[in-house]
């Protein structure tokens, strides 16, 4: 039972159930020409969830100290059962992984395996660069995407349909991530970190990310149109009403991280189911 226990853990040390959101994106990316091989999309999921998991990893080795003057955050995996020097051997082992699956997929993603894991561990010090720091995680986990294609194709794309995606999905991100944080920017302002939350009032915070999420439909609309998808079109009509249905939630009070779960992770699969459909 205790290998069960420390697998619960570290799922939620790396926050593995939001691994929904890169991952379904990854997977479109990987499908812009055509479905890849079975083999293949499974080597592409397990290098995805193994670099966000390393990316978590350092992400929550940097904010141990800081969670831990945040009563919101007591429970933590970070704070409550791993030491700094165990979060750190969790992250070479996840980075380990992900090095070696980059290798089985073909040599450009082995190469850039490395830029990869660099560009994630430099990625926590935007907390106490720039409040702007939501989106740049969102187009940090979205070069997923570029790394889904390069994983099926061997080589960089050309298209422009997978960068209007990428944008989408950094705005996509970023919203969630306001989203996400909203309850924590005193804490953050208090310890030194930036984010919307901190730096200004919630309303102004969660406008900011009601005008992401609007462009992120919009440049989806865009995306659905240059792959000629109907499919995609719908999902994107049936996103927009779901993210209406998040804010009505926020509004009354239902529980930030069940909504940055639920709305967003079936957002991020009606686009994939979409995304197959059109391609089958």
């Amino acid at each position: 039972m205790e290998i069960f226990k420390l697998l619960k853990d570290i799922a939620d040390l790396i926050r593995a159930r939001a691994t929904i959101f890169s991952l379904t994106f990854t997977l479109i990316g990987s499908m812009l020409l055509y479905i890849p091989s079975l083999y293949k999309l499974i080597l592409i999921s397990i290098a995805l969830f193994t670099l966000r998991a390393a990316a978590m990893s350092f992400n929550r080795y940097f904010g141990s100290d800081y969670d831990k003057l945040n009563p919101l955050k007591r429970d933590a995996a970070n704070v409550k059962v791993f030491s700094k020097n165990q979060i750190l051997i969790i992250f070479f082992i996840f980075s380990i992984v992900f090095i070696a699956v980059s290798y089985f997929l073909n040599l450009l993603a082995f190469v850039l395996s490395f830029i990869a894991l660099a560009i994630m561990v430099i990625e926590p010090y935007t907390k106490i660069v720039s409040k702007h720091r939501h989106f740049s995680v969102g187009l940090i986990i979205g070069l997923g995407i570029i790394g889904g294609y390069i994983g099926a194709y061997g080589r960089f794309p050309l298209l422009i349909s997978i960068y209007i995606l990428l944008i989408s999905y950094m705005l996509f991100a970023g919203a969630n991530d306001i989203i996400a944080t909203i309850n924590y920017g005193y804490f953050d302002k208090k310890i030194g970190l930036k984010s919307y939350a901190a730096t200004m009032k919630r309303d102004k915070a969660l406008m900011i990310a009601k005008i992401a999420h609007s462009l992120f439909l919009a440049l989806m609309l865009i995306f659905a149109y240059l792959l000629r998808s109907y499919y995609i079109l719908i999902a994107d009509v049936i996103s927009a009403s779901l993210i209406i249905e998040e804010y009505l939630a926020l509004r009354k009070g239902v529980d930030n991280n069940k909504i940055f779960i639920n709305y967003n992770g079936l957002i991020s699969i009606l686009f994939l189911i979409a995304m197959i459909i059109t391609k089958i």
